[in-house]
């Protein structure tokens, strides 16, 4: 689970400029990989809304998933203000998840952060 985690914040830190992860860089979940994409960016809701077809993620935190606009108490713990929270993305990783799952999701989730409007 570990593994597959790391491919795609790799593939994501690589395709995005400025990405910040949220959460320890060491001890955290293996499977869960939660990031903010930069200011510049669209916030997660559109890149979820862009991408949601091809990959199964969410925006946030699990304890406020589905509440657009609003920062979890768990990220505002962790230090996440607003403009980073609305931007944050929550991927989870499973035991079949395969290495070509992570890249597809990878360059789908690069394509819609990257792409102008």
């Amino acid at each position: 689970l570990k593994e597959r985690r790391e491919q795609l914040h790799a593939l994501l830190r690589d395709g995005i400029e400025a990405l910040q992860l949220n959460g320890h860089p060491d001890h955290r979940l293996p499977n869960t990989l939660n990031v903010s994409l930069p200011g510049w960016a669209p916030t997660s809701h559109v890149v979820l809304s862009a991408v949601g077809d091809k990959v199964a993620a969410s925006a946030g935190s699990a304890c406020h998933a589905g509440q657009e606009l609003h920062v979890s108490h768990v990220l505002r713990a962790m230090g996440v203000d607003k403009e980073r929270g609305v931007r944050a993305l929550r991927f989870s990783t499973g035991r079949y998840t395969t290495p070509e799952d992570v890249t597809t999701a990878a360059a789908a989730i690069i394509a819609a952060v990257n792409t102008k409007p």
